[in-house]
């Protein structure tokens, strides 16, 4: 079986504290193995925003915007509207992979970050 590039081994191990169905849901979703996803291709939209992060017990969800006005609960790993991977969700900033690239958005700024 032949990995995509875009899916490193490493991002596919379960971590600590997930249950094995949630593990299988986001490896599905991320579909290592290189299948199309037409379905998700189909409802890629063009932009989308950050508008909150929502913590429920140890979770963190990353609500966003997209460009039809819509706004959805996105947890690590999924596949954001642009094609970007979730990384990681904090308190107030999320972490995004796209084309080998991390990226941060953040919600806010502090006064003392530059």
């Amino acid at each position: 079986m032949r990995q995509v590039e875009d899916f490193p081994w490493t991002m596919l191990s379960v971590e600590k504290g997930k249950n094995l169905d949630e593990a299988f849901q986001i490896l599905v979703r991320q579909q290592p193995w290189g299948c199309e996803n037409n379905e998700a291709k189909s409802r890629k939209q063009k932009w989308w925003q950050l508008r909150g992060v929502v913590r429920e017990g140890d979770k963190h969800f990353a609500l966003i915007e997209t460009e039809d006005k819509k706004t959805g609960r996105y947890i690590q790993g999924d596949v954001l509207p642009g094609g970007e991977i979730l990384k990681s969700v904090h308190s107030s900033y999320i972490e995004v992979q796209f084309e080998d690239n991390i990226y941060a958005y953040r919600l806010f700024t502090l006064k003392n970050e530059k």
